[in-house]
């Protein structure tokens, strides 16, 4: 198993789905654990503050917006802080009364 292969595994099975609410923890080093993404300096400034993930990629990572700009991260850097309700909420049916039976 490559370390891209490993990494893609490791994201699927980390919890974090698009829509949830994470933190930035801390730096990645460029290629680390096969991750396929570089770490540029702009993404400095996103640590310790919370993001919505807007897209998922298996060799890219996890897609949040700070304003303007967005950015790949790897999973292993972030922290799941909140996760997004996907439960949909049904309305409740009128009951109907039928007198005389």
């Amino acid at each position: 198993m490559t370390s891209t292969e490993a990494y893609n595994i490791l994201q699927k099975d980390c919890g974090i789905e698009v829509g949830d609410k994470v933190r930035v923890l801390r730096k990645s080093r460029t290629y680390e654990l096969g991750w396929q993404a570089a770490w540029v300096e702009d993404m400095d400034i996103l640590i310790t503050n919370k993001y919505e993930v807007i897209a998922i990629n298996n060799d890219l990572g996890i897609l949040l917006k700070d304003g303007w700009q967005s950015f790949w991260f790897p999973w292993f850097v972030l922290e799941l802080v909140e996760k997004h309700s996907s439960v949909v909420t049904q309305p409740t049916p009128p009951t109907t009364v039928i007198q005389g039976l």
